[in-house]
């Protein structure tokens, strides 16, 4: 489908990408100039229904930031293969002897010229006025009989070997202005024909020395002064990339310079590349060792380092930037008291120290080799890399600048069909290191590799992060060993977990926390290696599905403090033992926000205490286990028998959309413990909770107050450079928020509802409609029953002068070969509503394109098959 999607005239599709700091998405392309409402949400959310912070980043400020940036080829002819125009006139002396002088014996025949002496006499034929003195010609023509003889030009200084029958081609730097074929002495008698004269060598100036041949040019040089040039070539001060090959190298060496300053030299075979800084604007090829001898070819010379600003120390090189003792890089991009994401590669590095410097002193910036980032306020509107200590040596690249912001007016993204993995930190505990990072307690032998211990409560502690949570594997282990948690090295510890795999644990609450492994026994036991990673909760594993852009109605959170379950609004009953409530666990949104309700004995319940919750108030909330699985009920009160979940380790949203129960119908009910539960503990984060939707939407955080997010809304979609009025494809991946209640538009318009293009999902359960609507007359309309439509469906609705198709998933559902179409430029807007900001497009959208064209069934079929 790739290659249709290729060939449509506008497409927008959600791309994942992994800004290093939480995953984002971005339009690919936003063609037709789409405007996307701001909306106050500062969250994303995951396939999981988990809501993320998601730090929105701009666009690289950087211009050319991995100096790859080439500018247009400033040599002309830098292969020498150029030819000028033919300047023969009559070369197969197809009209006679016109435009020829035959001279002394010389005449023409039916095979061509004939350059004869029998006595030895002088004989030429010649062709006045030609060619220009000092300058290169290419010279063919064909020997059709010859006694053996050369032939020279007219002054003699140019021979032609013209002692084989064939085809010949000859170089010659000419002294005379006349094209000329004589004989060199004694007796000749050679015939020729197809003479072909034409310049080479154009915008090039050959000292002593250089010849060109073919596509090439050769140099039999004795003094540094025999210069092969270009002229007007260079602007002084710029910095150019210069590549050239040198072919039949026999001896010495050659160099180039831009005006003045010399490269290296080479003296050997080769394709050579440099990246130099113009002192003038002149380009040189010469011998400074006064004797190569080869050919050169391919020249090349491109200005580079475009939108940088660098002094001498700082050199372009074909890996990156090297920056030496004293050298910096600068682009004026940031503004004083924005924040800015520096990312950028150390390709080599051999000493010293870099900084940002931007009207202040930012600090040193990370120099390890590959990829690195910095993040920083600018002090000012410059962006300056520079040297910051002495011996200063390294080379780096693909430098972006990237304004952190909260700007939300982007299209909100969920998260569709990704796969999730442990993102874990740095290993804290690797092997071999139980000596520098362990320590015992009790009787414990310790080396590299392994401690034994030889008693029961004896063991080796490793110090943890508070407020934390961590992944733990033990290994090679022998003996009878409890993996603990422990507050210090007092109380009993607790159990967490077996051998061989990872276990997560958590610090959340502890002043001193550590992992202790303790003998369960009095027998010896060892321990071979131990595995400690900061757990830092799920993330999307790159590329491993397809983001959709998320269109929401407008949706007010009744619930007063979304997160803060220790607030007066929130409250509980309870019979015998209160619960405990602790803050401090890792949410879904990264943040330590989340609370743990314990010691609840099956007999306690947690509540909102006001919000003008009802009976058919959507109610959600998010809920882990600290360890294990169970059921609780979730969301209302006790006596519905539809809010029982299980509850696992792994953060889960759990919703409620049906009718709650009579009783108590004013509260939230945020756990219930009572009834069939089997918890006496669990986390929660994230209560939500909508009168004005009948399901579930994205959570929105709050912190005192009801919060109203407003609908998600993109406008001014399309142009008329996109969209073909007479014949074209409207398609799109969608999925709707909800099964029925209103009308789901997407449509190809010009603003009005009487010329339009539209699919939609309708009013009905299940059903997907469809219109073509021309001068306020329908030519093609239907409604397509049994569509699962909160599931993605691919639409595609073909438009064409009595060829009208829908096609569902691969499928043609409707069709009609009669039909009249619009006038030209008659659509110019497409959009997610009716075409009249009526009807918005409230669903999930992973891709939504445009063709020109008709498309055939088969690429129809292609296109829309799931």
């Amino acid at each position: 489908m790739s290659n249709l999607l290729d060939r449509s005239s506008l497409v927008l599709t959600p791309t994942a990408y992994n800004n290093g700091e939480a995953l984002c998405i971005k339009p690919d392309d936003a063609s037709g100039d789409f405007q996307f409402s701001r909306n106050s949400a500062a969250t994303r959310v995951n396939a999981q229904g988990l809501v993320e912070n998601v730090q929105i980043l701009s666009s690289n400020l950087v211009q050319n930031g991995d100096f790859s940036e080439e500018g247009s080829e400033e040599v002309s002819n830098g292969s020498f293969s150029q030819e000028g125009v033919e300047l023969i006139t009559n070369g197969d002396f197809s009209n006679g002897e016109t435009d020829w002088d035959f001279v002394s014996t010389s005449e023409l025949t039916e095979q061509g010229a004939r350059i004869y002496t029998p006595d030895g006499s002088y004989t030429i034929v010649v062709q006045n006025n030609v060619l220009v003195v000092g300058k290169q010609y290419k010279v063919t023509f064909d020997v059709i009989a010859t006694d053996g003889s050369s032939l020279s030009n007219g002054s003699g200084s140019v021979v032609y070997d013209t002692s084989t029958i064939g085809s010949k081609v000859f170089y010659i730097t000419t002294d005379e202005a006349g094209f000329a074929l004589k004989r060199i002495s004694g007796i000749t008698d050679v015939t020729i024909t197809n003479f072909s004269v034409r310049e080479v060598g154009q915008d090039w100036d050959l000292g002593t020395g250089w010849s060109i041949a073919e596509d090439k040019v050769v140099a039999n040089l004795t003094s540094s002064n025999d210069w092969l040039s270009q002229t007007n070539v260079f602007t002084s001060g710029k910095i150019y990339k210069v590549s050239f090959e040198v072919l039949d190298y026999t001896s010495g060496s050659i160099n180039l310079s831009l005006h003045s300053a010399w490269s290296q030299a080479y003296s050997a075979n080769g394709v050579y590349t440099n990246y130099l800084t113009a002192t003038g604007v002149n380009l040189k090829f010469s011998s400074l060792a006064n004797n190569f001898n080869g050919s050169i070819t391919n020249i090349s010379v491109k200005e580079v380092g475009q939108n940088w600003e660098f002094n001498s120390t700082a050199i372009l090189t074909a890996n990156g930037m090297n920056i030496t003792t004293g050298g910096y890089i600068r682009q004026d991009v940031v503004t004083i008291g924005k924040s800015y994401k520096l990312t950028y590669d150390i390709v080599s590095y051999t000493s010293g120290d870099i900084r940002v410097y931007d009207g202040t002193d930012q600090g040193s910036i990370p120099t390890s080799v590959g990829s690195n980032t910095f993040n920083f306020t600018a002090g000012g509107s410059v962006f300056v890399i520079q040297s910051n200590s002495a011996s200063v040596n390294l080379v780096i690249t693909n430098i972006s600048v990237i304004e952190i912001t909260d700007d939300t007016s982007l299209p909100r993204i969920n998260y569709e069909g990704f796969s999730y993995q442990d993102a874990l930190g740095s290993e804290l505990s690797s092997p071999l290191d139980f000596l520098n990072k362990w320590f015992g307690a009790g009787a414990t032998s310790i080396t590299n590799n392994s401690f034994e211990v030889n008693g029961s409560g004896q063991g080796m502690y490793f110090a943890l992060g508070i407020d934390k949570e961590y992944k733990i594997k033990v290994s090679n282990v022998v003996g009878d060993v409890n993996v603990r948690y422990r507050n210090g090295l007092s109380g009993a510890g607790t159990v967490v977990g077996n051998f061989d795999e990872f276990i997560i644990i958590n610090t959340f609450g502890s002043t001193n926390p550590n992992i202790y492994l303790r003998a369960n026994s009095a027998t010896s036991i060892t321990v071979g290696d131990v595995s400690v990673k900061e757990y830092l909760g799920q993330e999307v594993v790159p590329g491993s599905g397809c983001g959709s852009w998320l269109w929401e109605p407008q949706t007010t959170q009744l619930v007063t403090y979304s997160e803060l379950f220790s607030n007066a609004y929130w409250g509980n009953e309870n019979v015998g033992t209160t619960p405990i409530l602790e803050t401090g666990f890792l949410a879904p949104d990264g943040t330590n926000n989340a609370f743990k309700i314990s010691n609840a004995n099956q007999n306690s319940f947690w509540y909102a205490t006001t919000g003008g919750f009802n009976a058919t108030t959507t109610r959600s909330i998010y809920a882990r286990t600290v360890s294990g699985t169970g059921t609780a009920q979730l969301c209302s009160h006790n006596s519905n028998t539809n809010n029982t979940f299980t509850i696992t380790e792994q953060w889960q949203r759990f919703e409620l959309n049906a009718t709650a129960s009579a009783i108590g119908t004013d509260f939230f009910y945020a756990v219930d413990f009572r009834g069939s539960g089997t918890l006496s503990e669990l986390i929660l984060w994230g209560a939500n909770a909508t009168n004005d939707q009948d399901y579930a939407t994205s959570y929105i955080p709050t912190e005192g107050s009801q919060v109203t997010r407003n609908q998600d809304v993109c406008t001014n979609g399309g142009s008329l450079a996109s969209i073909n009025s007479t014949e074209g494809v409207l398609y799109a991946e969608i999925a709707a928020l909800a099964d029925g209640g209103s009308y789901r538009i997407i449509s190809l318009s010009d603003g009005t509802d009487s010329n339009r293009i539209i699919f939609f999902y309708d009013v009905s359960i299940n059903r997907l409609s469809y219109q073509v609507r021309v001068g306020n007359d329908s030519q093609f309309n239907g409604a397509i029953n049994n569509v699962s439509v909160l599931q993605f469906n691919k639409v595609a609705l073909k438009y064409k002068e009595n060829d009208f198709a829908l096609w569902i998933n691969g499928v043609e559902v409707a069709a009609d070969a009669v039909g009249n179409i619009f006038p030209l430029n008659t659509l110019t807007k497409l959009s997610f509503s009716s075409g009249n900001a009526s009807s918005n497009f409230f669903g999930k959208t992973k891709a939504l394109a445009v063709w020109k064209e008709a498309l055939s069934d088969q690429e129809l079929a292609e296109l829309t098959t799931i």
